[in-house]
C-alpha cells in the first residue's frame, strides 16, 4: 500500500531527525563546554607559570575571539533547542507508527465501505501530523527513505554507502562548527600544556 510506504518513510525520518537533534545537542554542549574549561586552563598556565607560555598579545586575541564564538555559539544552541526538537519529533514518529499499525490491521480485514472511511481519517491524521509546524528537513526524509528501503531489503550495506554526498553535506553541515571550536580548543590546550611541562 502506498501510503503505508509514505507514512512508514516519514516516520523514519521522524526517528532520525530526533537521532540527529540529540547529536547536536550533546556536540553543542561538549565543544562548548571543552573550549570554555581550556580557555580558563589556558589562562591559569599563563598566569602561573615561570615564563610567558604565550604572547600576552595573542592570547589576549586567542581570548577574545573565542569567547565571541562560545558566546555567539551559545546564543545559536539556546535558541535552536535540540533537546525539544528532538522530543518532539520522536513523539511525531511514534504517533504516525501508531497510525501505521491501525493500518495493518484495517488490511487484514474485508475491504468494505467502514473500512475505506477508515483509511481516509487515518489519512487525514497523517496530514496534520505532516502538517505540523515542527517538521522534518527534506535530507532528512532521503535518509528516512533509505533506511525503510534497506531495512525492508534486508540489506546490510551502510546507509552512508546510499546517500549522495549534497544529502551527506546537508547532514553534517550543522555540526561543523562544533568540531571546529573543539579541535581548535583541543590544539590549544595541548600546545599551551606541552610549553608549559618543557619550562
Amino acid at each position: 500500500m502506498l501510503l503505508r510506504k509514505r507514512m512508514k518513510s516519514t516516520a523514519y525520518a521522524r526517528f532520525f531527525s530526533a537521532r540527529r537533534y540529540d547529536r547536536l545537542n550533546n556536540y553543542s554542549l561538549f565543544s562548548l563546554s571543552l573550549s570554555s574549561f581550556i580557555l580558563i586552563f589556558i589562562t591559569l598556565i599563563q598566569k602561573y607559570s615561570d615564563g610567558k607560555t604565550f604572547d600576552p598579545n595573542v592570547l589576549e586575541l586567542v581570548q577574545l575571539l573565542s569567547s565571541i564564538t562560545i558566546a555567539t555559539l551559545s546564543i545559536v544552541v539556546a535558541f535552536s533547542s535540540y533537546s525539544i526538537k528532538s522530543e518532539k519529533m520522536r513523539v511525531s514518529g511514534e504517533e504516525i507508527n501508531e497510525l501505521i499499525s491501525k493500518i495493518d490491521h484495517i488490511s487484514d480485514l474485508p475491504w468494505d465501505l467502514e473500512n475505506i472511511k477508515k483509511t481516509k481519517k487515518i489519512r487525514i491524521k497523517y496530514e496534520i501530523l505532516k502538517s505540523k509546524s515542527l517538521n522534518h528537513k527534506n535530507f532528512e526524509f532521503i535518509y528516512g527513505k533509505t533506511e525503510r528501503k534497506r531495512e525492508e531489503s534486508q540489506s546490510n550495506t551502510p546507509i552512508e554507502n546510499e546517500i549522495k554526498l549534497s544529502t551527506w553535506l546537508d547532514n553534517y553541515l550543522s555540526f561543523i562548527p562544533y568540531i571546529i571550536i573543539s579541535l581548535f580548543s583541543a590544539i590549544l590546550f595541548f600546545y599551551g600544556f606541552l610549553k608549559y611541562i618543557s619550562q
